[in-house]
């Protein structure tokens, strides 16, 4: 759990709060976005997709978790 100051910091930045379905994309490679997300609940994965088509997973990511396109595991 965050503590009070914490939690106070955060939401200064905060500008929306919304709700996203299981398998959702939330952002393609290479989009040019300066958006970032706080997980709050559930999980997320991080993948590069393979040259034969594939996805490698290379980080999931859990409550509390800074979600961005901009993430050093992506491409």
């Amino acid at each position: 759990p965050f503590s009070r100051a914490q939690l106070a910091f955060m939401e200064r930045f905060k500008t929306d709060h919304r709700r996203v379905r299981a398998g959702t994309t939330l952002f393609q490679p290479g989009e040019p976005r300066a958006t970032f997300f706080t997980l709050f609940s559930g999980w997320v994965f991080l993948y590069r997709l393979l040259p034969d088509g594939r996805r490698q997973i290379t980080a999931f990511l859990l409550s509390g978790d800074l979600v961005s396109p901009q993430h050093p595991l992506l491409e």
